[in-house]
């Protein structure tokens, strides 16, 4: 899909990658570590090959639209407690942006060296509803490579990129030695977001135990 508006690309406060790294270090080892997406049932590609996630907000299963609206309208979410400077700074940089709506599916990503996240676009029905962030906390350009709708990103440590996940393909390649991060947060679309709340059938699914099997902390 070719971009009508130009994308948004900034170093946004280059000191907050030092905090952000210190944290994420800090917390390697710890219980439950990283956890690796796995492609669907049925399906043969490996869209994630060696690319491990942990949560900011929780491992929230976006193919159920219904509770990631219940989330999104949530006045007291899950924040998971190990990762505080990580959520502060997708927080603030959501202000800093301007974007009106909460944020969503909010991840810490880890590609070790040589692997990748291969060329894919995020189809499900609430892809279509929110805008992708991407913080590259380490490495650069010339050992990385990110790619979106066919063309090539700038990568580099303290830049802060956005993507429109449901329209462009996109993919991500380790090419260095060294473990490659990158924090991911999604702002949804307040009209989408007020379009999609059933104050009903929201409060009924939100007190549903079925609906813990399509979340958790982790």
């Amino acid at each position: 899909m070719e971009r009508t508006v130009p994308r948004i690309s900034m170093t946004y406060q280059p000191q907050a990658t030092e905090l952000l790294l210190a944290e994420m270090y800090g917390d390697e080892g710890k219980q439950p570590g990283w956890w690796h997406p796995k492609s669907p049932p049925g399906n043969n590609h490996q869209i994630f090959d060696k690319a491990l996630m942990k949560f900011l907000n929780g491992n929230l299963y976006y193919p159920d639209l219904r509770n990631m609206v219940i989330h999104a309208n949530d006045r007291d979410p899950y924040w998971n407690p190990r990762l505080p400077v990580h959520i502060d700074f997708c927080q603030r940089a959501r202000e800093f942006l301007g974007e009106q709506g909460p944020l969503g599916r909010m991840c810490l990503w880890k590609i070790v060296p040589d692997h990748y996240i291969a060329p894919h676009t995020d189809n499900y029905y609430y892809h279509r509803c929110i805008k992708r962030w991407i913080y590259f906390l380490n490495l650069d350009s010339e050992r990385t490579e990110v790619v979106f709708a066919n063309q090539k990103q700038r990568s580099d440590a303290g830049t802060l990129l956005e993507l429109q996940p449901f329209h462009e393909k996109h993919a991500f390649f380790n090419r260095s030695q060294e473990d490659w991060y990158f924090v991911v947060f999604d702002t949804w679309d307040m009209h989408m977001l007020t379009n999609l709340t059933d104050p009903v059938k929201d409060a009924a699914y939100a007190k549903d135990p079925a609906r813990t099997i399509y979340m958790s902390p982790h």
